[in-house]
């Protein structure tokens, strides 16, 4: 058991390190960006419209039939805004609550691998099992935005790599640490 913590422990600081990488280093951009000015203009249109912290589609669906706002949608343009009116916190809890949720992650991982460790009994057997889930939840949790909710292909490719490497690294480094037979 010890050693599966250890394992688990080791896949969480993997997984944060890449996403530290893929999302820190600007190596890979993947967001649209606006001007200083636009900034300004945008949050002002957001501090003086919006009043609740929220996820925001527009056009807004209760306003109106779906008819209705399909007609208002289909020119175009649309919109999905996570709105937060308030303060963020501080970078160093920001680090260390992504860290518990990347913990938690990896504990889940540790868990499917114990699970499927018996049928697949090499690591090679485990790392394939593992690679074919992150996969399908990778594809299921992030490929389907732009259908659903019109996100760009390529931000939401780019979140499913992020995610199918994450898995996977982390698959990499559990698949050592269960043991073939539990």
């Amino acid at each position: 058991m010890l050693k599966l913590a250890l394992g688990t422990l080791l896949a969480a600081i993997a997984m944060f390190a890449w996403g530290f990488f893929f999302y820190g280093s600007k190596a890979i951009d993947h967001f649209g960006h606006v001007t200083l000015e636009q900034e300004a203009v945008l949050l002002e249109a957001f501090k003086a419209n919006l009043s609740a912290d929220a996820i925001y589609i527009l056009p807004d669906e209760s306003n109106g039939t779906a008819e209705e706002v399909m007609a208002r949608a289909a020119p175009g343009p649309v919109a999905l805004i996570n709105y937060h009116s308030g303060p963020i916190p501080p970078m160093a809890t920001t680090l260390i609550m992504g860290f518990v949720h990347i913990l938690i992650t990896a504990a889940i991982l540790a868990v499917f691998m114990t699970l499927i460790a018996p049928a697949a009994k090499t690591y090679a057997d485990r790392l394939k099992v593992i690679a074919v889930a992150a996969l399908a939840a990778a594809v299921f949790a992030h490929l389907g935005n732009p259908i659903w909710w019109h996100y760009p292909w390529g931000f939401s490719a780019m979140a499913a790599l992020y995610d199918f490497v994450s898995y996977v690294m982390a698959g990499a480094i559990l698949a050592y640490f269960v043991p073939a037979r539990m």
